[in-house]
């Protein structure tokens, strides 16, 4: 009794909680107006007086999403309707695939004989099925595949979180105002959005199984039926092929009849019946060719489809975390990754199926044309040409015409379709190569981040004892015995070759070295070094590194095969010697009186040190060299790890340690350094040592593929730095020897310039004037040509490196091509068919890298131009000047243009802007432009050049210094004057030295009246030839030029060597013609004035006398 009053108990109170349940939820979907209601309220808010156009926006927003929202839990609620509908129809719909599937038959060919346009009709129909059947299959596993790949449970996981947060910001506060009651129908209504999208996936998520299940019934149904179908199309195609053989047969058995019935007939009829025997040849070799390339066809598109199949498998184990750390994937996708490489080209189908097409289309157009071979006689000149028994033969005629229209028809039919099947086939190899190359390059992105080995332990060192037997087996090496063999006898002019160059670098070695030797004492004087030295030295050095190289060359020449142990060995002994010649040159550069020590000036220690390294890794490097690339090309999976993990736990070693004695020098040289740069030489040397310790650590743990390709990456660094230092050294040795040859020669020329100022200095001192002893001559100095012009050569070689480092690196670091993903902003056109603009990360660092590198190109690009251009043009340094300043401008000038460009700039609206600032800056900065202007005019068209002596606007001295907008002038006074440019163009001045330093002296004379005028011409012109600053070319001149007041006048003309000597020629004959003159008698006149007196009026004359004129005083 007392349990049943208890169970009764618990039947009521669960019935009266799903009552309250039922009530809440009917509660909240009352507070759920419907979307009549909401537009309702929407509409009277809109209506609303005392409500603001802010809050009306607002809640008109709220209601439009609320709107939305349900209509959105509308179609979730369907969907949760349809997963269950679907739910229970799946073992039906299951059932009926399958037994679908049990009483499929596959299609075959009828059993009554089929004719050629019945086979070519089914055929097409095949065909269409085929296509369409492997369409619908694609689909099908792509909805399997996305069906897996949805996270389901992930979905329903996030969306309960935003539920949550939707019931956290549900308000209860004030539920009287307009917005706030927008708001919260509109949280309501997104939470039963919520609510039903979670009911739906849960829904989908109990249907999952069950549709997994049919997705994969209806794949192996379709699959099924594509499998019977292309086995129709198949037959069908083979069907076609044996019509057309019989039917080409048989017209070519009908043409030869009638050609051996008609021996009797004119020569112009055997000709035609025998032409259509060949277009009739031509044809069944067309069908043919139209069956290959239609199973060509089919064959590539059955590769497409097993590669588009491996695509979808491997993407969808790489979703699959747990593989990540497999070495057995990992093994697989090697060897994936090895099959997919060697069959990836089809450049060669693709070229010849390029050129078959091209053929193709040309037998096309010529029979458009009627050209030959494929032209049509007309019958009535056939006739004429027959001549009296055309009628005999008109039927004959008629008939091999029609039969050569008939052939040419089907000749171009049958081209037409050839070609239309070249252009899918071409289209497919195209597509087929693009896809096998998108998939290796998957397969080895995710290679180096899977592992390849078994992590090293005691097992990996017994199995490498074990595979190392496999080097040693007898029919490997029976293999290279008869590799041996035969190329003796097959390839002896080869070897002999080889022999001869060995033998010979052997003969010459002691000579090149003695060559070396002599050459070291001329390097680094002016008059006999030369930059054919370093060359000569750089074939000397190579020439002493091939010996080693050249045996391992012959090795690969003794054991090459096509296939085999022997093939393999061949190969690895060729890059056994690539990799001899390279460490033997860097061993030979670093020798005594070699290029390192005498022409590139390295220290002691590090040659020392160099050839210390050298010498280990020669040791190590090209045994474990061969022996690696030997496994790599011929040995299974695991013969190639297991020994590749000790070949590169040897080769790192051999790094490492060679990093340890490059840091240790770098720490003796730098340790008392406190400079950062040094210090951050010194992490760098360190990374010599850390990176290989890495590599062995990474090989030990199982990523043996990843370690063997970053040592090789590295190596291949390696050799391009390499190669840039010996393209720095070589270039820094060209250059000294060149700015040391101009320096001597400027030298030269400015001892001479030195006479010259020295002579006009000491004359401009007798004449008291003073003449400037600097003059700016905008020359560079040695030390800053070379400097520049290495600034230049480094940051060409930085960029051509880092260009060559990031081909090399590419397919392990895409961080620098990702960064082309990342926008930093739009910028949008005016046409709206033209896309946005998307400027990246990638584009604003390219921009700042060519704003960076124009930089340095203007900061050293007088030094450049010289070495290179202008030392060689016996310039003025004027013009020297005015070209390099030009170029100046002009790389700023586009390196602003281009980088803005770059970063999206539109010139098109800009040009107002422009405008606007070009007016303005005319009107403010016109004289700066007017000055700027005039400088490049003086500076190239040269009125005036450094050293001048010129008068402008009364002011006389020496050009010291040209510059774009002004010019310096230092007068007599030695002070200097800054004349604006514009001045020399706008105004008239006076160059005294532009084309002839001579000018002319006037030296007026005034004699008494009775003076001899005849040895007054002679006294000056003795005087003047007398004197040695007076200038004989031309000779001087004595001239009785007009009567004057008080005395004759007389000029002497004579010409100074200098403007700085006019001054003293004249002092001196000034003081020689005075003298002269008091010598022959001759009177200087000067200025006389007579008095006339009145004398008709007396004039009272009064003499009176002063106390201190008196007499007593």
């Amino acid at each position: 009794m007392h349990t049943s009053s208890l169970l009764s108990f618990w039947i009521r109170f669960s019935l009266l909680l799903c009552l309250v349940i039922a009530t809440t939820s009917y509660g909240d979907d009352n507070l759920l107006p419907s979307v009549e209601e909401i537009q309702q309220r929407l509409k009277a808010s809109a209506d609303a007086a005392d409500i603001s156009d802010k809050e009306k926006d607002q809640i008109e927003k709220s209601y439009q999403q609320a709107i939305d929202d349900i209509r959105a839990a509308q179609q979730y609620e369907q969907q949760s309707l349809k997963y269950r509908q679907a739910i229970k129809d799946a073992p039906d719909a299951l059932s009926k695939i399958e037994q679908q599937q049990a009483r499929y038959s596959a299609p075959q060919l009828p059993n009554e004989p089929l004719d050629g346009q019945t086979v070519l009709s089914l055929l097409n129909d095949m065909e269409g099925k085929v296509t369409s059947l492997r369409a619908t299959t694609s689909e099908l596993k792509a909805n399997l595949d996305d069906e897996r790949r949805l996270l389901l449970r992930q979905i329903i996981s996030d969306t309960q979180t935003a539920i949550d947060a939707t019931n956290n910001n549900l308000s209860t506060d004030d539920k009287n105002n307009p917005y706030q009651l927008a708001d919260n129908i509109a949280q309501t209504a997104q939470r039963k959005m919520l609510q039903s999208k979670i009911d739906a996936i849960k829904q989908r998520l109990a249907y999952r199984p069950d549709h997994l299940a049919l997705l994969e019934a209806q794949i192996s149904f379709e699959q099924k039926r594509l499998n019977g179908a292309i086995n129709l199309r198949d037959k069908l195609t083979a069907l076609q092929s044996q019509l057309d053989s019989k039917a080409n047969a048989s017209k070519l058995s009908q043409l030869q009849a009638v050609t051996a019935s008609l021996i009797s007939a004119p020569k112009s009829l055997r000709d035609i019946a025998k032409h259509n025997e060949v277009l009739a040849q031509q044809a069944a070799s067309l069908s043919e060719q139209q069956d290959n390339t239609s199973d060509e066809l089919n064959r590539i598109q059955t590769q497409i489809n097993e590669l588009n199949n491996k695509f979808s498998s491997l993407n969808r184990l790489l979703e699959l975390e747990v593989y990540e750390s497999s070495a057995v994937f990992g093994n697989a996708l090697r060897q994936e990754w090895e099959q997919t490489s060697s069959v990836i080209n089809s450049s060669e189908a693709i070229k010849q199926t390029e050129m078959l097409l091209v053929d193709n289309r040309v037998a096309m157009f010529s029979i458009n044309q009627k050209r030959a071979p494929y032209d049509v006689p007309e019958v009535k000149p056939l006739m004429a040409q027959i001549g009296k028994d055309n009628t005999r033969w008109k039927d004959e005629a008629h008939n091999l015409i029609n039969q050569r229209r008939e052939l040419i028809s089907q000749l171009s039919s049958a081209y037409t379709q050839h070609v239309d099947t070249l252009s899918v086939l071409l289209d497919k190899l195209g597509y087929l190569s693009q896809r096998s190359q998108t998939y290796s390059d998957l397969l080895e992105s995710n290679l180096f981040w899977i592992p390849s080995a078994t992590p090293f332990n005691v097992q990996t060192v017994a199995a490498a004892g074990d595979s190392a037997a496999w080097l040693f087996r007898t029919e490997h090496w029976q293999n290279v015995v008869q590799a041996i063999v035969r190329n003796v006898q097959q390839e002896q002019i080869s070897l002999f070759t080889i022999l001869c160059a060995f033998v010979l670098t052997i003969i010459l070695r002691k000579r090149l070295k003695q060559r070396l030797t002599d050459i070291a004492p001329n390097i680094g004087k002016v008059q006999t070094d030369a930059f054919q030295f370093t060359l000569e030295g750089l074939a000397i050095t190579l020439g002493l590194s091939l010996p080693p190289a050249l045996l391992l060359f012959a090795l690969a020449l003794l054991s090459d095969t096509q296939t085999g142990f022997s093939n393999s060995l061949s190969n690895a002994f060729f890059v056994g010697g690539l990799m001899m010649i390279y460490l033997e040159f860097m061993l030979q550069l670093v020798r005594k009186n070699g290029l390192g020590e005498v022409h590139f000036r390295w220290s002691e220690s590090n040659l020392a040190l160099l050839r210390k390294n050298n010498r280990l890794l020669i040791i190590v490097f090209i045994p474990v060299g061969i022996i690696m690339t030997l496994l790599t090309n011929q040995a299974s999976v695991e013969i190639r790890e297991d020994l590749g993990q000790f070949a590169l736990i040897i080769l790192c070693s051999s790094l490492a340690i060679a990093g340890t004695r490059v840091t240790r020098n770098a720490y003796y040289r730098h340790r008392s350094s406190l400079y950062t740069s040094k210090r951050f030489s010194y992490f760098v040397y360190s990374l010599l040592i850390l990176v290989p310790v890495f590599l062995i650590i990474l090989s030990a743990i199982g990523y043996q593929y990843s370690a063997q390709r970053i040592l090789a990456l590295m190596l291949e660094t390696a050799v391009l730095c390499t190669l840039a230092l010996l393209v720095y050294y070589t270039s820094e040795r060209a250059i000294s020897v060149k700015a040391r040859r101009v320096a001597f020669e400027k030298i030269r020329a400015k001892r001479a310039a030195t006479l010259l100022a020295n002579e006009q200095q000491e004359a401009a001192e007798q004449s008291g004037e003073g003449v400037p002893d600097i003059i700016d001559t905008q020359e560079l100095d040695r030390h800053t040509i070379t400097s520049q012009t290495k600034a230049v050569i480094r940051l060409i070689i930085w960029l051509v490196l880092l260009g060559a480092l990031s081909i090399v690196w590419q397919d392990i670091s895409p961080i620098a091509y990702s960064l082309d993903d990342i926008v930093m902003w739009e910028i949008s056109s005016d046409d709206p068919q033209t896309p946005a603009q998307l400027i990246t990360l990638w584009s604003c660092l390219l921009s700042l890298a060519i704003l960076f590198i124009s930089v340095i190109g203007v900061r050293n690009l007088p030094g450049l131009l010289e070495m290179t251009v202008l030392g060689r043009l016996n310039l003025s340094p004027g013009t020297s000047y005015a070209i390099t300043t030009m170029l100046k401008y002009t790389i700023v000038i586009v390196g602003i243009i281009v980088s803005v460009n770059i970063l999206g700039a539109q010139w098109s609206k800009l040009q107002w802007l422009i405008a606007a600032l070009g007016v303005g800056l005319g009107f403010g900065l016109q004289e700066i432009v007017a000055n700027f202007v005039s400088g490049i005019v003086i500076l190239f068209e040269r009125p005036i050049r450094l050293g001048d002596t010129i008068t402008i606007a009364g002011h006389s001295g020496t050009v010291t210094r040209i510059r774009i907008r002004a010019t310096t002038v230092s007068d007599w006074d030695r002070k200097e004057l800054i004349i604006p440019n514009k001045t020399f163009i706008t105004q008239d001045f006076i160059n005294w030295t532009l084309s002839d330093p001579v000018t002319r002296i006037v030296i007026p004379v005034g004699v008494a009246y009775g003076s001899d005028t005849e040895k007054v011409v002679s006294v000056l012109l003795n005087e003047a030839n007398h004197n040695h600053n007076v200038y004989q070319d031309p000779a001087p001149a004595a001239l009785f030029l007009a009567f004057g007041d008080s005395s004759l006048l007389f000029e002497l003309r004579v010409f100074a060597r200098a403007v700085v000597d006019r001054a003293m020629v004249t002092h001196e004959l000034h003081m020689q013609i005075e003298k002269a003159f008091k010598q022959a008698g001759i009177e200087i006149a000067y200025p006389q004035q007579d008095v006339h007196v009145n004398m008709r009026d007396p004039i009272d004359i009064n003499i009176a006398t002063t106390k201190s004129d008196s007499p007593l005083k």
